[in-house]
């Protein structure tokens, strides 16, 4: 299902790549679930979905707090312009160290 997705991607196709992906995480435990979701928001960072890519970091975090999540959402939000929102991550993580 990950690589279907990725292809949909690769052809701007995002509602099948989603489709593609919520099936996998359907069958997913929840640690499982993360790694579906963060792997999805990785690939729509590298084709510039930078909003996209944010949202799917943030459903990955809702199963894992997982760094690699929660850089991605800052790099999404950095790429988006939004350099405010990713600081309030960084120091609310910094806050929790």
């Amino acid at each position: 299902y990950c690589f279907l997705g990725d292809s949909y991607i690769e052809l701007r196709e995002l509602e099948k790549a989603y489709a593609a992906y919520e099936e996998a995480a359907a069958r997913a435990n929840d640690k499982s679930k993360a790694l579906y979701y963060h792997r999805l928001g990785n690939s729509l960072l590298k084709s510039r979905f930078f909003a996209e890519a944010a949202r799917y970091f943030q459903e990955a975090l809702k199963f894992e707090d997982n760094p690699a999540c929660v850089k991605g959402l800052i790099s999404a939000y950095q790429a988006m312009g939004l350099e405010d929102e990713a600081q309030k991550i960084i120091r609310a993580r910094q806050k929790g160290s």
